[in-house]
């Protein structure tokens, strides 16, 4: 477990680490006045890793804390994981 608990940091520590350069970049389209339309598309691109990195948290959630305590069974995790992806992606 230890090793998957690592990589799985480390997936996360990459996606927020390309996150943050997403959004210093968008920060600097806007001090340098580019077009509203262009920006909001990077933002909803920052929105959407975000999302992505949510479903990676609340997965590793469900399989390695509510599995682990035995409050949820295999078929049970893979239902709940769609239907959670589902709502995530329709915020």
């Amino acid at each position: 477990m230890a090793r998957h608990v690592h990589e799985y940091k480390n997936r996360l520590r990459k996606r927020f680490s390309r996150i943050e350069g997403h959004v210093r970049a968008v920060n600097k389209m806007i001090q340098e006045d580019k077009d509203c339309e262009d920006i909001l598309i990077q933002v909803s691109a920052v929105i959407a890793a975000l999302k992505s990195c949510s479903i990676i948290v609340l997965q590793e959630h469900m399989v390695n804390c509510m599995v682990q305590n035995g409050d949820i069974e295999g078929e049970e995790i893979t239902r709940f994981s769609q239907v959670l992806k589902n709502v995530i992606k329709r915020m």
